[in-house]
């Protein structure tokens, strides 16, 4: 259905305020998890050693994009691959919602453009955001394949969704049994799903092979608990639906109820099912199968991405009052994101530089934080040496902390007393808080 130029123009203002909110979003030094991305892709040296890194913080698609763009490049175009696919994914949800009407295009196009969530992992150097775009793609596809069955099977296009978005990020793989579930719903035949998701499911097959070719070490790793699964649900409507005005408790509680709504009054529509699945029955088979690490909002994105296309595709009574509140509360979060820039670790190397303009040793606490410093000292061309064991004392000593851990006021290494000059907290869903120590002398 061609859409009308108002319709056009929306999407198109859209997709333009969605780069622009990411750019803006992407300033500032790479935070632990992309700083890792970039050590290890550095380190990897060639395509091929990027398979072999083993690590869940390797995600094929954004190692191969570091590489392309250079160590040590800047903390904008390490971010590029992601800023792009997440700008990109603005028109491709414009055309899934497009089939109901030109107001679901519409609205689809700014939620996905301004969601805080798609806003935070649309903007820093991880798989995330070339994930979701691979997902929608796909969602595109088998949508306009169950409508009209008498076209060409896109087997191939579906397929190669399935396996650049596994390469993008495992957590593709998430989607599977809710894409199938959706078609098999709707084809009432296992024949014809698998004529129509075969190839896909192979070559999403084959991507996670070749990403786990090398092993896979998990970085931090934290048993399944209820209350950390709860809270985890409600981060992700929080910062998909810009709804944290409401009590914490009752942000998954509304939102429960939220989704039921939606499915019933889409029932008729195979299209209810995949909200079911994606959004109801995916966490809900996480919290049964006491999934480790489920305390991590970003884990269920593919469901954040589906519920945002639920909203646009409701009646336009529902769907255009939840919308303006989740669009008013997307600017305001995005505004924060933008100011700060997942606390901006770099600010530290600025500092290492007034007190030590030629250059600096610095410790870390943990070990893990080291590439925090190493990525910014290269972005910034500033010689910053890590020391390793307790003696020598360190020029600086850096320490980062997740949730509300306190800092040491004054630490000691080796006899030497530090204070601090330096630090910063994040307010969002990605980054660490963090404190730069000076050694007095």
């Amino acid at each position: 259905m061609a859409l009308p130029r108002s319709t056009q123009i929306a999407i198109l203002a859209a997709a333009l305020a969605a780069l622009g909110v990411r750019i803006g979003a992407a300033q500032g030094g790479l935070w632990l998890d992309e700083a890792w991305s970039a050590v290890f892709a550095r380190d990897a040296g060639t395509a091929i050693g990027v398979l072999r890194i083993g690590h869940d913080n390797n995600h094929v698609l954004n190692s191969w994009w570091i590489q392309l763009v250079g160590w040590p490049a800047s903390p904008l175009a390490m971010r590029a691959l992601s800023i792009v696919s997440g700008t990109a994914a603005v028109p491709v949800a414009a055309a899934i919602a497009a089939r109901r009407s030109p107001l679901g295009a519409a609205l689809a196009a700014w939620l996905f453009a301004l969601s805080p969530i798609l806003i935070t992992y649309g903007s820093e150097a991880r798989g995330y955001a070339p994930m979701l775009l691979a997902l929608l793609s796909a969602i595109l596809m088998i949508g306009r394949s169950l409508d009209a069955p008498s076209r060409p099977v896109p087997t191939i296009g579906i397929a190669l969704a399935f396996g650049i978005g596994t390469l993008a990020q495992l957590t593709m793989l998430f989607a599977l049994p809710a894409l199938l579930g959706w078609v098999l719903w709707a084809r009432r035949s296992p024949a014809a799903t698998f004529r129509l998701l075969g190839p896909g499911l192979l070559a999403a097959g084959a991507a996670a092979a070749a990403t786990l070719a090398g092993g896979m070490t998990i970085g931090s790793y934290s048993p399944f608990t209820v209350d950390a699964w709860f809270d985890a649900l409600g981060e992700l409507v929080r910062y998909t639906l810009a709804i944290g005005w409401l009590p914490k408790p009752l942000l998954p509680i509304v939102t429960a109820i939220g989704i039921f709504a939606l499915v019933i009054a889409r029932a008729a529509d195979h299209r209810a099912v995949l909200i079911a699945l994606a959004v109801i029955a995916f966490p809900l088979a996480v919290a049964m199968l006491g999934v480790g690490n489920s305390g991590l909002a970003r884990y269920y994105l593919i469901a954040a991405a589906v519920l945002l296309l639920a909203i646009a595709d409701a009646p336009r009574a529902a769907a255009l009052p939840i919308a303006i509140v989740v669009l008013a509360g997307s600017v305001l979060g995005d505004l924060d994101l933008i100011r700060n820039q997942r606390g901006n670790p770099a600010a530290a190397i600025r500092a290492m530089k007034q007190t030590h303009p030629q250059g600096g040793t610095y410790a870390v606490e943990a070990e893990r934080d080291a590439a925090v410093i190493d990525v910014a000292a290269a972005q910034a061309r500033y010689p910053a040496r890590l020391i390793e064991s307790l003696c020598p004392a360190a020029d600086f000593l850096f320490v980062a902390r997740d949730g509300s851990a306190p800092f040491p006021d004054r630490p000691a290494r080796c006899g030497g007393d530090y204070r601090m000059v330096a630090g910063a907290d994040t307010t969002g869903l990605s980054g660490n808080h963090w404190r730069l120590y000076l050694r007095a002398r």
